[in-house]
C-alpha cells in the first residue's frame, strides 16, 4: 500500500513524537475527533459574542490541538486570530474566524482518513 498523502496535515509529526507507534497514533487521533470538534464550537461563541479574551483563550488552545496533528496552515490562521484578540485588534465587523471552519474540517476528514490507513495497515 502506498504512502498516506495529506494536504491539510502533517502525519509524521504525531507519528514521531509517538516514535513511529502507529496503535498510539491512532488512539490520540481519536482523542483529537472527539475533544477538537467542541472546541471549534467554543472559539465560533466566542467569535460570535466578539469578547476578544475568550477569542484569544479558544484560539491558543485549539491552535495547540491542531498542531499536534500536523495542520500548519490552520495553526497558523489560529495564531493570527489569536494575536488579534490579544492586542485587541479584532474587525469591527464581519466574519471574524475567516477559512478556519471550512480548513478544520479538512483537517478533521484527513485525520479520519489517517484513521483508516494506519488501521489497514494493521495498528490495531
Amino acid at each position: 500500500m502506498a504512502a498516506y498523502q495529506a494536504r491539510h496535515t502533517d502525519p509524521t509529526v504525531l507519528m514521531q513524537a509517538l516514535e513511529q507507534d502507529a496503535r498510539a497514533f491512532i488512539v490520540l487521533s481519536r482523542t483529537f475527533l472527539d475533544i477538537a470538534p467542541s472546541m471549534l464550537r467554543r472559539l465560533q461563541a466566542a467569535a460570535t459574542s466578539r469578547k476578544a479574551e475568550a477569542i484569544a483563550f479558544e484560539s491558543h488552545a485549539l491552535k495547540n490541538t491542531v498542531a499536534l496533528v500536523g495542520a500548519k496552515e490552520l495553526a497558523t490562521l489560529l495564531e493570527a486570530l489569536e494575536l488579534s484578540a490579544h492586542t485587541n485588534r479584532l474587525p469591527p465587523e464581519g466574519d471574524l474566524l475567516g477559512d478556519v471552519p471550512s480548513l478544520y474540517a479538512l483537517v478533521e476528514d484527513e485525520v479520519r482518513d489517517q484513521i483508516r490507513y494506519y488501521e489497514s495497515m494493521g495498528g490495531v
